[in-house]
């Protein structure tokens, strides 16, 4: 039974004694309701409205929902699956139970129900309050990336809520994520999990069947029990019978001719169809199903910056092109309006790996079931960010039972690839003196929920990984997260850091004129220095960091940052498009790397960035870019030492490529070199110098047909560029991308 729709919500602001009481929907936020109910500003993402919501930090609020039984006599499970986020629970006035974690779900068995009118109460407490009366150590006091998140971390929230460089603070409060009772069955199964033990050498592949049922379903030796599995993926078929001896316990069945699982451009995502039956006699007593893939995963990780970080999927080594994934919105109940056309995103401009960011909520199915179809491998960070977290016993055993819950939901999903323990934590750690590997949370907890729960799945304990046996300098980790001070992206920094696998890096771009307008007022579009605009800019931080390094960035380019907002967002949106080309193409020529994962793909609110597809789903000029640079097959230009232009083949796909090609001057259209390349699967073929360009300001076009055809372009010679020259060849772009890639 759903319960989601319109409750009734209390505040209470502790520190003013003001109360009162509105309508509000759940899934929902308080923030949302009250701008709804007029108390707080219709658009909260325009100007500085945001900041009007801060003072609901020091409410507390109270849900209530009254609804009728089907059946009074029955158990029910009542399921919360998100709250935000210290609340207690009250079912016609007895306290059923209460939660600290707006990242997990939340059951509590209830029962003795009303027929008609049962009321439900969700009280949630002042997160301020509740931080407030806690006692902090030096430790978790220190400050770290982001000021405003310490020592704040001792609630299990998404760390971004208390304010990012890519997110405002929004420290909020609700029912988040549906509610719905389920009836207590008398045969369950608790836990039901399929997972490839190996693939063998014939085409077969032998899996592992994880089972358990509820403990009123009391299988004995003699109970005559039986587990039968079935499962489909087109002609590919399997079926097995176990019987049971107990109600928990594993077995292996075979898979003749399997039909794999593979990463987007090597293969197809085969997915089965499976139905377990418990069975006694004739009769089923409890069934689950679930959809998987037949796949083995693996991170090659040696330590080192000549060392190596590299997913390997069904024995073959996967080239990463991938995003990071950052928060849908401040706001999670709008999460799901806003996921599908992100996920369209997320496959449209080629990933094949997206990385699930610590610093934000954990995912829904949807996002997961999407990424198995598409075969988009995911690499999933625990909810940690950037921050010291306390160790005491109280702490760490809400952090195992929130792993235990997040694991159990989605190991089932094949497109799940590493777990990560956290994000920038072993930095963190090195940054204050800290021995990495004394993270109680990181190095024991979550690696032995891992373990416990999910163990044929690669853990990673941090987000670049630093070990005591390594030093934390440049050169130490073979992945890493890739900043710098982002001024020329071709920079020494940029050209030759030494990771093989990067998992973060991002340059910034403005967003459109027309975007701007709906949070900026017209009063302050122009001015670049307004509340306003440092709001939406680098709230955390309330500086102007990102506007002076989107200037810098246009002036490095150009010569001067343009004044007037419309060519000042042209000249951003340039400078961003070529730097993300110049990180992934700098990648993918390098036979030595392993993968990209840039930062990041969408805004989740209304800012200037690094996404390259802002919160009103208006796309920027790199993203079309990215999307040609992310071909499984690419002819791509590398400069040498020397400024010579050398062309490469980068063929990051499951299969051999054969092609034509030819490099032109997009404005002379004088061909420069012309050629035939054949590619093998994951094979990088250097094709030719075409000369020494560095000083000549040209736009090349290459373009390729064959087995794959396409076109890519690279832009000669040092800044300063004039403006006109780019918006004449980005113009000359979009008709060859209209034209359907021809001249």
């Amino acid at each position: 039974m759903n319960l989601n729709g319109t409750w009734k919500l209390f505040y209470l602001d502790r520190k003013t004694g003001k109360s009162g009481a509105i309508d509000a929907r759940v899934p929902g936020n308080v923030e949302t309701d009250m701008a709804a109910a007029g108390l707080l500003p219709e658009d909260l993402f325009y100007g500085t409205n945001i900041t009007q919501a801060y003072k609901l930090e020091t409410y507390d609020f109270t849900y209530e929902k009254k609804f009728d039984a089907d059946d009074e006599r029955a158990e029910y499970d009542l399921i919360f699956e998100g709250v935000d986020c210290c609340a207690e629970y009250f079912l016609n006035g007895e306290k059923i139970g209460e939660s600290n974690n707006m990242l997990v779900e939340h059951v509590f068995r209830v029962k003795n129900l009303r027929k008609k009118g049962n009321e439900l109460k969700v009280a949630i407490r002042s997160v301020f309050y509740e931080n407030n009366g806690r006692g902090y150590d030096l430790r978790t006091m220190i400050k770290c990336w982001v000021p405003s998140l310490t020592p704040t971390v001792s609630v299990r929230r998404a760390q971004h809520t208390y304010g990012w460089d890519i997110m405002p603070r929004a420290v909020s409060a609700g029912i988040w994520k549906s509610v719905r009772l389920e009836k207590v069955q008398k045969h369950a199964f608790t836990q039901f999990y399929i997972v490839t033990k190996h693939i063998n050498r014939d085409g077969s592949a032998a899996l592992s069947v994880f089972y358990e049922f509820n403990r009123e379903t009391e299988i004995t030796a003699e109970g005559g029990y039986v587990l039968r599995v079935r499962g489909s993926c087109g002609k590919s078929a399997f079926c097995a019978e176990e019987k049971l001896y107990f109600r928990a316990g594993n077995f292996w069945l075979n898979v003749p001719d399997a039909a794999l699982w593979w990463p987007k451009n090597y293969g197809k995502p085969a997915l089965y169809d499976v139905r377990a039956e418990l069975v006694r006699g004739e009769e089923v007593l409890a069934t689950a199903a679930c959809r998987t893939g037949i796949r083995t995963a693996e991170l090659l990780f040696e330590e080192g910056g000549a060392g190596e970080f590299c997913f390997r999927i069904n024995g073959k080594r996967i080239f990463a092109l991938g995003t990071n994934w950052t928060p849908l919105s401040p706001y999670h109940s709008k999460d799901g309006e806003r996921l599908s056309p992100a996920l369209a995103l997320l496959d449209d401009i080629g990933c094949n790996c997206v990385r699930c960011w610590g610093g934000n909520v954990y995912e829904s199915d949807a996002f997961f079931d999407f990424c198995d179809e598409r075969g988009i491998m995911v690499w999933q960070d625990f909810a940690f960010a950037c921050a010291t977290y306390p160790e005491d016993g109280a702490f760490l055993s809400e952090v195992r039972e929130e792993a235990v819950k997040v694991i159990r939901r989605l190991r089932g999903h094949p497109s799940l690839v590493l777990w990560a323990g956290d994000n920038e934590l072993d930095e963190v750690n090195c940054m204050l003196g800290y021995d990495p590997e004394d993270n109680e949370i990181s190095r024991n907890v979550l690696k032995r929920c891992v373990r416990d729960h999910d163990f044929r799945r690669a853990y990673l304990p941090s987000s670049p990984y630093v070990s005591s046996r390594s030093v934390f300098a440049e050169g130490s980790s073979p992945e890493k997260h890739v900043w710098g001070e982002r001024d020329y992206f071709k920079n020494e920094f940029y050209r030759n850091q030494g990771a093989r696998f990067v998992s973060e890096i991002g340059y910034h771009g403005c967003v459109s004129e027309e975007s701007a307008k709906k949070f900026i007022p017209a009063e302050e579009l122009e001015g670049r220095s307004s509340e306003s605009w440092i709001l939406h800019s680098s709230d955390c931080f309330g500086r102007r960091d990102r506007i002076f390094l989107m200037e810098k960035q246009a002036a490095y380019l150009f010569g001067k940052a343009p004044e007037k907002f419309a060519d000042f967002a042209e000249a951003s949106q340039y400078v961003q498009a070529e730097a993300y080309k110049f990180f992934i193409e700098n990648m993918r020529t390098d036979g030595e790397k392993r993968g990209i994962i840039w930062w990041n793909l969408l805004d989740g609110w209304p800012q200037f960035s690094d996404a390259v597809v802002d919160y009103y789903f208006v796309k920027k000029e790199a993203y079309a870019v990215i999307q040609r640079s992310q071909r499984p097959f690419l002819i791509a230009v590398r400069e040498n030492e020397n400024g010579r232009a050398v062309l490469f083949a980068c063929n990051h796909s499951g299969a051999e490529t054969c092609a034509e090609y030819e490099v032109s001057d997009a404005d002379t259209r004088e061909v420069l070199c012309r050629g035939k390349v054949r590619a093998g699967a994951g094979e990088i073929v250097r094709l030719e110098t075409i000369g020494h360009l560095y000083f000549e300001k040209r736009m090349l076009l290459i373009f390729w047909k064959g087995s794959e055809s396409g076109f890519n372009h690279y832009i000669t010679g040092a800044p300063p560029y004039a403006a006109a020259d780019f918006r004449r060849w980005y113009a000359l772009l979009h008709k060859i991308e209209e034209n359907g890639g021809k001249f």
